[in-house]
């Protein structure tokens, strides 16, 4: 979410959503106590995440490994 704000671009924090994989760890732009569930999925070999800014129909795909 900071990476989103530090972006420049402008949305309304109140609408994010954000999955890592399919469980969601923000809605409506607050945290939902997710942790544990979050924290596995961040174990797997790979990681989806997805953040709905709910401000349109564009979106982008960025591939990366660490």
């Amino acid at each position: 979410m900071a990476a989103a704000g530090y972006s420049g671009i402008s949305f309304i924090l109140k609408t994010q959503t954000v999955f890592f994989n399919s469980v969601k760890v923000v809605r409506k732009g607050i945290m939902n106590n997710r942790d544990k569930e979050a924290t596995e999925e961040m174990k797997k070999k790979e990681l989806k995440i997805i953040v709905d800014l709910h401000a349109g129909k564009a979106s982008a795909k960025v591939l990366t490994c660490d």
